[in-house]
């Protein structure tokens, strides 16, 4: 029974998950969580601290129990019921609630096993529940894992997230190790056919030397940028059909607002290069199927907000793989890294973050995902690569370390 063939089974798998992680932490460490639960129960019994605080408890809390039961009386569907907070606004704003702070802090310092529950369970408290397909996998883990205990579990779920992001983030690139270096580097893909991706290539470059030899001027001096873009493009990825697809657009796009906002003109030569520019995308997509997939994927990306705990759990993880990465792939992770973190919002959107960003989280989520299975080998191999692995990590901790930050890409898109 999937998901998504059945709405109804949304309560039964996070039930069911929720219940054998309860009973795998319980194990691991039983006097925290029982004397939370015993918290918990005081609070809905009506039995905590003095009696006017623990009436008023007790009452936000079946007020918000109350409150569901009316909506499912009405008929409302459970995909809608899942989307409302948790709890009322007044049991958030009561003393009770300070409870799950208390928890989620002693859990965080226990062990980062917890994270995906703890996400899990803030998930459904703002309204917003995690991916449904990933509940699903976990809920059906077998029994022999959920009895190896949190740490395997921790694994497992990250297995399960990192193949998510793998399937929901296609590139037409894969991550390898090098034999000669020992590190991490992107490989793309190979185009077919040849001639028309060379032709899109060309065309651009010779359409960009046109404009320079006519002299850019004060006129055209806005395409300054974006031409140092382009350069840097041709220079270094012109064997990568996905990075010169996505630069394509991307000066495509500069160049539209710069003529929007009145930079530069409405002229013959500006639309000439955002024809020839938006030709030479439509080319890459049409040769190449999974750049197409990626490209609509990407239309439909909305990122949502990061707290800054998540992006030094992001940073931290992204540093870590660009220090084991060949050159090249190091200031691509960087690169990217430094937009997702310093992504600003687009006035024109509705206040969604740029489509730069947006490409940028993309690259980041699926290199990620697709380089933590290689860590282990790169581990084994870390005296031939001479440096990248932090002084004291264990191959388990490292391999937790990015479980988290793909956890919080996962959450961003």
């Amino acid at each position: 029974m999937s998901i998504s063939a059945n709405p109804l089974a949304v309560p039964l798998y996070a039930d069911a998950a929720v219940l054998r992680a309860a009973e795998t932490a319980s194990e691991e460490n039983p006097e925290t969580c029982l004397n939370f639960s015993l918290q918990a129960l005081r609070v809905a019994g009506g039995a905590s601290g003095t009696a006017g605080a623990a009436d008023a408890d007790a009452a936000n809390y079946w007020d918000s129990v109350a409150d569901d039961i009316r909506d499912v009386d009405a008929g409302m569907h459970t995909e809608l019921l899942t989307r409302k907070p948790l709890w009322g606004s007044q049991w958030r704003s009561s003393r009770a609630s300070s409870y799950w702070i208390e928890l989620k802090q002693a859990l965080q310092e226990h062990s980062s096993n917890f994270d995906y529950w703890i996400r899990w369970y803030e998930g459904f408290q703002s309204g917003a529940p995690l991916n449904w397909d990933i509940q699903e996998k976990i809920a059906l883990l077998p029994d022999e894992d959920w009895e190896q205990g949190p740490e395997h579990i921790a694994e497992k779920i990250a297995e399960i997230e990192a193949a998510y992001l793998v399937g929901a983030t296609p590139l037409a690139e894969r991550i390898e190790i090098s034999a000669d270096t020992g590190r991490l580097r992107v490989v793309p893909e190979p185009m077919e056919p040849v001639h028309l991706y060379r032709n899109a290539l060309e065309t651009v470059r010779d359409e960009v030397s046109d404009i320079r030899t006519e002299g850019l001027g004060n006129l055209y001096s806005a395409l300054a940028p974006s031409f140092a873009r382009l350069d840097r493009t041709f220079e270094k990825y012109a064997d990568s059909p996905q990075r010169v697809h996505d630069d394509f657009m991307r000066v495509h796009r500069n160049v539209h607002r710069l003529v929007s906002v009145k930079e530069l003109p409405d002229d013959e030569v500006t639309n000439a290069l955002q024809e020839v520019l938006d030709t030479g995308a439509t080319d890459i997509r049409a040769a190449m199927p999974v750049v197409a997939e990626a490209v609509e994927k990407r239309l439909t990306l909305r990122l949502n907000k990061l707290e800054d705990a998540g992006k030094g759990e992001i940073a931290e993880a992204v540093e870590l793989v660009a220090d084991l990465s060949e050159p090249q792939l190091e200031d691509e992770w960087r690169e990217d890294l430094f937009e997702v973190l310093n992504t600003s919002l687009d006035p024109d959107s509705g206040g969604a973050p740029e489509l730069g960003s947006v490409d940028a989280t993309y690259r980041l989520a699926s290199r990620l995902s697709r380089s933590r299975p290689l860590l282990p080998k790169l581990y084994e191999n870390a005296e031939k690569i001479g440096k990248g692995f932090k002084v004291g990590k264990t191959i388990a901790e490292i391999m937790a370390q990015l479980a988290v930050a793909i956890g919080r890409l996962i959450s961003l898109i």
